[in-house]
């Protein structure tokens, strides 16, 4: 299992090459977010959209295939202003 925690204080993007080699049972994100809006994208692409929460939130979901192509580098970025994690999971196995 691969799992990537990012926020803004601590760098805000990251770069992964998934291997083909491998075989792959999920590719999920999350994120977490105390009284902000948050952008977690892959590749450009917003995985959740500008949100507005009210008080402490959680927010998941699904990363496609097609997202997290094998041996491509895939690049991560969280844009907000404070207190909000991200989290990418891979479970995979390997050969």
């Amino acid at each position: 299992m691969l799992f990537v925690v990012e926020n803004e204080d601590n760098g805000n993007d990251f770069e992964i090459t998934l291997p083909s080699t491998n075989g792959y049972y999920e590719r999920s994100w999350g994120a977490y977010d105390n009284w902000d809006e948050v952008d977690f994208y892959v590749d450009g692409t917003n995985l959740w959209g500008s949100a507005v929460w009210q008080g402490a939130n959680l927010a998941d979901g699904y990363i496609t295939a097609v997202q997290l192509i094998p041996d491509t580098s895939h690049r991560f970025s969280v844009e907000t202003s404070e207190d909000v994690y991200a989290v990418l999971v891979v479970v995979y196995s390997q050969p």
